[in-house]
């Protein structure tokens, strides 16, 4: 009788145990989904992946107006309208100037817009996408334009491209893929 007592109190446990871990670890992956936005890469291991090379390997660049002769250094930002502001802004402030002095800073988003060029930037409209295609940019999660950047070397190669709707707050994350080239 004490045995079969002993079981049941283990058994009840062993429960309690799975039940608590199983609503701990859903609750942190619902916390997880929750801070998804639907401009991530819906694949978020391809999300800023802190390595030169990756998504897919290295690609040769496609000329594009603003990048520059060959041997130098671009970085091709993709936007969208609503979040141009930010991203001019960004580029100059402290990272921002840092970065146009590094390299050479195109700005591709869907519409093209009235001049709103700063010294160093070059804006490209990209209507159809062939910009985003042919830098094998990822679409985000809402399928629309892409919201990331690609890092371009002097070997005329890219050589980083990431989803990233936060990039005009990391451009030093920006001038990190840059200066690995």
């Amino acid at each position: 009788m004490l045995a079969a007592t002993v079981d049941v109190n283990r058994s009840r446990r062993l429960v309690a145990v799975w039940v608590v871990s199983v609503a701990v670890l859903g609750a942190g992956l619902l916390t997880v989904r929750a801070g998804a936005s639907p401009l991530d890469d819906p694949d978020q291991a391809r999300q800023r992946p802190g390595f030169t090379d990756a998504n897919p390997p290295r690609s040769v660049a496609p000329r594009l107006t603003g990048l520059g002769p060959a041997g130098s250094r671009g970085v091709v930002f993709f936007t969208r309208p609503e979040r141009l502001p930010r991203l001019l802004t960004a580029l100059t402030e402290a990272d921002g100037s840092q970065l146009l002095s590094q390299a050479h800073v195109v700005i591709v988003e869907p519409v093209k817009r009235p001049d709103v060029a700063r010294p160093g930037v070059t804006l490209l409209a990209d209507p159809t996408g062939s910009a985003s295609r042919l830098l094998f940019m990822r679409r985000p999660r809402d399928g629309g334009y892409p919201v990331g950047y690609a890092v371009v070397g002097p070997d005329g190669t890219v050589r980083y491209r990431t989803e990233d709707p936060g990039q005009d707050l990391r451009l030093s994350e920006v001038l990190t893929a840059v200066g690995e080239t």
